[in-house]
């Protein structure tokens, strides 16, 4: 599952929620999904 948002907040409680009820973990940042380069733009 991936997730994204530009709130961290939001991730942080929603991964909290999921949590609760499965087995979760972290992977890292995303660096391809459905054969999809995705690249980070950190600068803004």
């Amino acid at each position: 599952m991936l997730l994204a948002t530009k709130n961290k907040y939001v991730i942080n409680r929603l991964k909290r929620q999921l949590s609760k009820a499965f087995y979760i973990q972290h992977l890292g940042p995303t660096k391809r999904i459905l054969d999809i380069d995705i690249y980070n733009d950190c600068r803004r």
